[in-house]
């Protein structure tokens, strides 16, 4: 999961100003003067959040299964090849 903030024109805030937007919606907010959505809306600006949804996990979680069971293998073969190698000298 992933939020930004940007500004006017589109483009990503960065961190100082993306924190300084968010004390003024926060402090708008705690005066009542009106919903976070709004406030951002009225100065141009808007919160984006990115995620990957819970349909993927099992996706992901078997890629990086075969990933690294394949290193591994790898790594016991190179193993076993580098321990005959001493051995015959």
């Amino acid at each position: 999961m992933r939020g930004w903030v940007t500004g006017t024109g589109g483009r990503e805030l960065n961190r100082l100003a993306a924190y300084n937007v968010m004390d003024h919606v926060q402090t708008a907010v705690i005066h009542g003067l009106t919903d976070p959505t709004r406030w951002l809306s009225l100065h141009h600006d808007a919160f984006w959040m990115s995620y990957q949804p819970a349909s993927r996990f099992w996706i992901f979680q078997g890629v990086e299964a075969v990933v690294l069971i394949g290193l591994a293998v790898l790594f016991s073969f190179a193993t076993v090849r580098c321990i005959r190698g001493r051995a015959r000298a």
